[in-house]
């Protein structure tokens, strides 16, 4: 049978990578996109060079016409990517946050539980964590670090409590994806995903804050660090996460199941210490100031990979320097259209 997949949100950075990814494994792809953001279209155009690829404009909050399109495709497995992304963007608008990244995952929930595709994964967050008060941290020159015997990360037995809109609107959608299989037995995956960077990242100030950066380094503008940039995170570099996706959309038998995704403990990095890195090592005059601190921003999020590791056999295999280092020179290499 042809393998078919459907890839929501397939113009962004993590769609787009994982869109040619699966047509390089012998997948035929439809990417579902509402261009909401222009670079999306730069994407697209990538995209559309690929034969097996296929690119259709269409919101999720259209309930009528994404079922339509998934009926016409008959997708075998689906990625669910599309969703607005941001924090910041979610305590502006709460209502247009609610309505992309709940009701338009329930759109797509209530079409799959009819078509039967053999799998879905689903893209969620690590701010359904929230703010991880009951973990103690230690503040440390230029860094958070975990107290209380969570060195290793935090696993998936880590309190839900998303503290933010964006926070609850992917939380409430993370337990649809769980309770459509236990309700109707359609077969959910759902990936708390942590911070992922990579090539094709048009990074913006409030979400993809690596390539935010490295953009604002190559521009020469000064860069704003909200708080006092000791704020850590794991970085998962972009063609890990996709392996994993391939990964997941192959193995059988694996039951619904909730996976925290990140770059772990050795890939960790606080916002300071990227600044450092970045004078450094490739923008010596990148300079910067301090803003108030952000609402909803987690000081410390490390994620525990080892379920993936004990049932999918997976973890990461790019290490941060030389996936900083790709990030740069992909940045550079692109310039044209990443500085305009």
């Amino acid at each position: 049978m042809k393998r078919r997949v459907l890839v929501t949100g397939g113009c962004g950075f993590i769609g787009t990578n994982a869109s040619l990814a699966f047509e390089s494994e012998g997948y035929s792809v439809l990417v579902l996109d509402n261009f909401s953001r222009s670079t999306s279209k730069i994407n697209a155009v990538e995209l559309a060079k690929h034969k097996n690829i296929e690119v259709l404009e269409l919101d999720i909050r259209n309930a009528k016409k994404l079922d339509s399109a998934i009926k016409a495709f008959k997708p075998t497995l689906v990625l669910h990517l599309a969703a607005q992304v941001a924090v910041t963007t979610s305590l502006e608008n709460p209502i247009e946050d609610f309505e992309i990244n709940t009701l338009g995952s329930m759109n797509l929930l209530e079409s799959l539980r009819f078509s039967r595709p053999s799998r879905v994964i689903f893209s969620s967050t690590n701010k359904v964590y929230g703010n991880l008060e009951k973990l103690e941290i230690v503040e440390g020159k230029s860094r958070y670090s975990y107290s209380n015997g969570k060195n290793q990360g935090v696993t998936e037995e880590q309190i839900f409590d998303p503290q933010s809109p964006y926070g609850c609107s992917k939380g409430a959608a993370d337990k649809y994806f769980i309770d459509y299989n236990r309700s109707f037995g359609l077969d959910t995956i759902v990936l708390r995903q942590s911070c992922i960077y990579g090539k094709r990242q048009f990074g913006i100030e409030d979400q993809g804050w690596i390539a935010w950066f490295m953009i604002s380094a190559l521009k020469g503008q000064k860069v704003t660090v909200y708080g006092d940039g000791k704020q850590v995170r794991d970085a998962l570099y972009v063609d890990d996460l996709c392996d994993l996706y391939l990964r997941i959309g192959q193995i059988e038998n694996l039951g619904a199941r909730v996976f925290n995704v990140g770059g772990g403990v050795d890939n960790s990095i606080s916002v300071l210490e990227l600044l450092e890195w970045l004078r450094s090592n490739v923008s010596p005059n990148l300079a910067w100031e301090f803003g108030k601190e952000r609402l909803g921003d987690q000081k410390i999020f490390l994620s525990d990979n080892s379920a993936l590791k004990k049932i999918i056999g997976w973890s990461p295999t790019t290490n941060l320097v030389q996936g900083l280092f790709n990030v740069w020179d992909w940045l550079e290499s692109n310039s044209e259209r990443v500085l305009n």
